[in-house]
This record gives structure tokens, C-alpha cells and sequence, in this order.
């Protein structure tokens, strides 16, 4: 820098002298330059600039005097998005996804051109979160009154729809094959599963039952299979299985309110097999043919329902 402003220097001295020799007065020749001159002449310059970038006043600029800075989606799949500012910034934020309410995002503002004569009156500012709802991250999230209207809603679902066309009775010849009585539905617990990253469904809630049924029909007995029954032969059995409803996507809202839609409950799609020892009115295996919809014991229900998705979800449960 030093180099090229002694050349300025020196081009500006030359272009005096040539000056002066054309208007006939008296002074120094271009040859005759000496160091005490070239001094002069870079001091000249100096002041020259400094006298330019004082006619140009620093300006200064609060770059997020316009910034918007704004959350959306359902926490944790949440992103932060920036917009407006001033046109002479680039804008960063120190996370960029999956805040929650209460979180903290700090803003940082730099000019696009450094050599803008310009100051912002600050680099960073920070913002608070709020306004997002939030996915259920555990159990603890979602109000007991919410899983009781959840169960409550399963059992009128299992005993209107599923339970009737998983054992429907029938008559054959005016003689009724078997019958069936529910004798409990004992809730035994959830099963709640969140994602370990970014994933749809982000949570599922299983409710766990016990479920008790007294069914009457023949004894089984290989001997007599394919050969009619007469009705002085029915006996009672007492089933025991196990049946689950899940529920995807429970949302925690800003105030405390939880969502979920009991429309989407869902049933589980595993099948028990009725009780060996009972025989339909043909003598066969009643267990071959009428089913509930359920799982045999715990360990099945929590292979189907939470082992499976272990890769992907942490549980927590509260079946015993």
C-alpha cells in the first residue's frame, strides 16, 4: 500500500512540475525530484484521503430493526425461519431446528460487503421460542383424563364392532353353536414410544387390557370331530387374552391442552384363538375358525407392539 501511494505521489509531483514548466514559471524538473519531496507529496495524499472519508460520514444500521424471526411446526420437528432485515446483511441462527417453547435462538448479522462504510449497532440478538405446540414426549405429557377418555373410547369400539365379528354366533339346525360373555376388561397399562430423531409418526400410545370371556360350547374331543353335537353337551371355558388400542401423533398445546384424535384409534390386527377344549357345533377345534383380536400373553402384545419399533422409537411403559 505504502509502494503505490509513493507512486501516486510521485505521478501527482510530475504532473505539477509539467504543469508549472507549460505555464512558464520557474521550478523543479521531474529529474530533479528529491525523497524530501516524495514525503511532501504522500503527506499531500494522505490528507487528501482522509479528507474524502470524512466527507463520506460512517453510517450505522440496526440490522434487525425489520428482522422477523419466526417457529413453526410441532416441536421437537420444529424449524426456525428467518426473513426481511436489511438487504445489506447475511443472518444465522445458532440452531435452526427442533426447538421447543422456552428454547433460546441467537441471531448473529454480518455484512454482506466489508468494505461498506458502515456499523451495526449490534452483531447478535436472541429470541425466545413460544407459540409452538409440542408433540407428547412422555408419558408424564398427557393428562390421566385424556387416557381415560382414550379407553373408554376403545372399549366401546372393541364391544360394538371388533369383539362382534371376531365371535359371531351362529345357529345351525335351530341348535346355537356356542355363546360368549365378557366377564372383565381390566386396563393394564400403556406402552408410549417417542423418536429417537425426526420421524412420522413422532409418538405412539398403546393401551394395554386384559380381557376375561366365559364361553360355552361342546367339549372338544378328537374322536368326534366332523360329527354333529347335540346340545345337552355344552360346556363353559374361561378365556384370558390380551387386547391393545394405539393412538398416533398426541399433541401438547402452548396452554396445557392435549389433542388427540380418537378417530384414529386403531385396534391391534393380532387374532387369539378361542380355547382348545371348546369344539364348534361340527366337533372341530373352535380355536380354528373364532377368534378375538388381541394377543395370547404380555411378552406377544410387547413384541408386536413396542419391540418392533425399538430401532427407531425410545418407550417407556407401565405394564406389568
Amino acid at each position: 500500500m505504502k509502494n503505490f501511494r509513493s507512486v501516486i505521489a510521485i505521478a501527482a509531483l510530475c504532473m505539477c512540475v509539467s504543469m508549472s514548466s507549460c505555464g512558464g514559471s520557474s521550478s523543479k524538473k521531474s529529474g530533479d525530484l528529491t525523497e524530501k519531496d516524495v514525503e511532501n507529496a504522500l503527506a499531500e495524499f494522505d490528507k487528501s484521503e482522509s479528507n474524502k472519508k470524512s466527507d463520506a460520514a460512517e453510517e450505522t444500521i440496526d440490522p434487525f430493526e425489520n428482522l422477523s424471526v419466526t417457529f413453526t411446526g410441532t416441536a421437537p420437528l420444529s424449524s426456525v425461519n428467518i426473513s426481511s432485515g436489511s438487504s445489506r446483511c447475511n443472518y444465522t441462527a445458532d440452531i435452526k431446528s427442533g426447538v421447543f417453547n422456552g428454547d433460546t435462538v441467537t441471531v448473529t448479522a454480518e455484512l454482506k460487503n466489508s468494505n461498506d462504510n458502515i456499523t451495526l449497532a449490534e452483531e447478535q440478538k436472541k429470541y425466545t421460542v413460544e407459540g409452538l405446540a409440542s408433540y407428547a414426549v412422555s408419558l408424564d405429557d398427557i393428562p390421566e383424563e385424556k387416557i381415560e377418555k382414550i379407553c373408554d373410547q376403545f372399549e366401546d369400539v372393541f364391544n360394538s364392532e371388533l369383539s362382534y365379528k371376531g365371535m359371531v354366533k351362529k345357529e345351525i339346525a335351530g341348535v346355537e353353536d356356542y355363546s360368549y360373555e365378557q366377564k372383565g376388561m381390566e386396563f393394564a397399562g400403556c406402552c408410549f414410544l417417542t423418536g429417537k430423531e425426526e420421524i412420522t409418526p413422532y409418538n405412539k400410545l398403546f393401551c394395554v387390557f386384559k380381557m376375561t370371556y366365559d364361553i360355552t360350547a361342546y367339549p372338544y374331543d378328537p374322536d368326534r370331530e366332523g360329527k354333529l353335537r347335540s346340545t345337552d353337551e355344552h360346556t363353559t371355558a374361561e378365556q384370558e387374552f390380551y387386547t391393545a388400542c394405539s393412538l398416533d401423533n398426541i399433541i401438547i398445546l402452548e396452554d396445557g391442552t392435549c389433542l388427540a384424535d380418537l378417530n384414529d384409534l386403531k385396534i391391534t390386527s393380532e387374532v387369539v384363538g378361542v380355547t382348545e377344549n371348546l369344539a364348534n357345533y361340527y366337533g372341530y377345534k373352535m380355536g380354528d375358525f373364532y377368534k378375538f383380536y388381541g394377543y395370547s400373553d404380555i411378552d406377544s402384545m410387547f413384541n408386536k407392539c413396542v419391540t418392533g419399533y425399538v430401532s427407531s422409537y425410545n418407550y417407556e411403559t407401565t405394564v406389568k
